[in-house]
């Protein structure tokens, strides 16, 4: 996911405090950051929602139907094209804590649309 910085004085700064929350933080440009989770953590997170019958994207329950074609994402995240439904929310919970804390600096993340190349 792409993370807009208003105050990019501060990337440095909202890199470490990413990493701290265990995501994956690297520099885009100089106001966006390319954030997500990575690592042995995450993947076994998502084998655990999956061999509970929820998706891995949102943790919402797999239908039946979609299970016994073997898939590990729920039909909402499927016709979005994308399991980040539960990354998106933590993300957003850890944005929501440094806004708090850096109210000058704030970081939001952009919806594919919004997202522009420097």
């Amino acid at each position: 996911m792409r993370v807009r910085l208003e105050e990019p004085d501060d990337l440095g700064e909202i890199i470490v405090f990413l990493r701290s929350c265990d995501c994956r933080a690297r520099h885009v440009s100089n106001d966006m950051l390319d954030v997500g989770f990575a690592g042995e953590t995450e993947l076994q997170r998502s084998l655990d929602l999956v061999a509970a019958g929820r998706c891995y994207g949102c943790a919402a329950v797999v239908s039946r139907a979609l299970a016994e074609l073997g898939s590990p994402l729920c039909q909402d995240c499927r016709d979005s094209g994308r399991g980040e439904g539960l990354d998106r929310l933590r993300i957003e919970a850890y944005l929501r804590i440094w806004n708090a804390l850096h109210p000058a600096a704030r970081a939001s993340i952009l919806d594919d649309s919004t997202v522009r190349s420097d």
